[in-house]
């Protein structure tokens, strides 16, 4: 059994059965996460994902102002349904 522990909870992992959560941004991971051996780097959830790089579910306080993010591709984890956005603002 392959076992990694989540960065934010200390959760343990079995990678093979539950699989982790991992940011694949070239950018963040140089740039963000410092661990040699990535263990910086796994999450169990989404959600400690989001904690750790505080990343949460806005809403805007003026629904007429046109959405920050634009062309969303329908397949970001914010979608609920495929190109009904709430995130980016696509319909």
């Amino acid at each position: 059994m392959a076992v990694k522990v989540c960065a934010v909870c200390g959760k343990e992992i079995d990678t093979v059965k539950d699989g982790y959560v991992t940011c694949r941004d070239n950018f963040l991971q140089v740039m963000y996460f410092e661990e040699v051996d990535r263990s910086d780097n796994v999450f169990c959830s989404q959600e400690c994902a989001c904690e750790l790089l505080m990343i949460e579910h806005v809403y805007d306080e003026n629904p007429d102002r046109e959405a920050d993010v634009k062309g969303c591709s329908g397949e970001c984890d914010f979608c609920p349904d495929a190109g009904d956005c709430e995130q980016c603002g696509s319909v």
